[in-house]
């Protein structure tokens, strides 16, 4: 039985740890060195042999585990046979894209720290996305776009102080492991996003490209691996 192999290889600190650590990826889907003090957490996914038992009771619930060990992140994401995902709004998604475009711009040019973050203020990103919106005709509020980032801080995938205003013009940082959450090309996603919501494709030009989006191709979803 499981409980047995589990108290045979394992000690009563690490069994805990272990616990720990798969109900804490279970609820926030990524661990970050640098943004938490969780000891269990952390010394359970340092050790080899806890991690590896990790990683794979997470396999068998249907979900790949992620381990970036020099960037200092580990998670999970699901796989496709469970990935129907929570649902997300259109402002979620639209605000999920846009980490990733800005992200990927970034790191392009080399404008990340030591950990492979990213680093913005809140005003920049909420101006990037509207610049998209506006032209394919959807006016939306930045309200609404630090609302959605709010929601979203609880993946892991971005942070900022808690304490954020409808005015406060703060830093956020993205974490590396949007790539994770979005696979795809950020850019196209969001053309064909903005296509099928609006009829007409964003062009605002944070990043450049060449590609031109037909729109038989609007009815595309993001690559989007956010869990419940």
């Amino acid at each position: 039985m499981l409980v047995d192999f589990v108290e045979k290889h394992f000690e009563a600190d690490q069994i805990a740890n272990i616990k720990k650590t798969i109900t804490y990826l279970n609820r926030f889907q990524f661990f970050h060195f640098d943004s938490h003090v969780n000891h269990a957490v952390q010394r359970t996914l340092t050790n080899p042999k806890t991690r590896t038992f990790v990683a794979q009771a997470f396999s068998l619930m249907g979900y790949r585990f992620i381990v970036q060990e020099s960037l200092g992140y580990y998670g999970i994401v699901p796989t496709d046979e469970i990935n129907d995902g929570r649902l997300l709004t259109d402002m979620e998604t639209f605000v999920v894209l846009g980490l990733k475009l800005v992200y990927d711009k970034c790191f392009d040019r080399g404008d990340i720290d030591e950990k492979a973050n990213v680093e913005t203020t809140i005003n920049d990103f909420c101006d990037e996305l509207s610049s998209f919106a506006r032209e394919a005709d959807w006016e939306i509020d930045n309200v609404k776009i630090r609302d959605a980032l709010r929601r979203l801080r609880g993946n892991q995938i971005v942070s900022f102080d808690d304490k954020l205003n409808d005015e406060d013009d703060i830093p956020i940082k993205i974490r590396p492991f949007i790539r994770d959450v979005v696979s795809v090309d950020a850019l196209n996603r969001i053309e064909l996003f903005l296509l099928k919501k609006t009829g007409k494709p964003g062009e605002a030009e944070i990043v450049d490209t060449d590609d031109v989006v037909e729109p038989e191709d609007a009815q595309d979803e993001a690559e989007i691996e956010l869990k419940d």
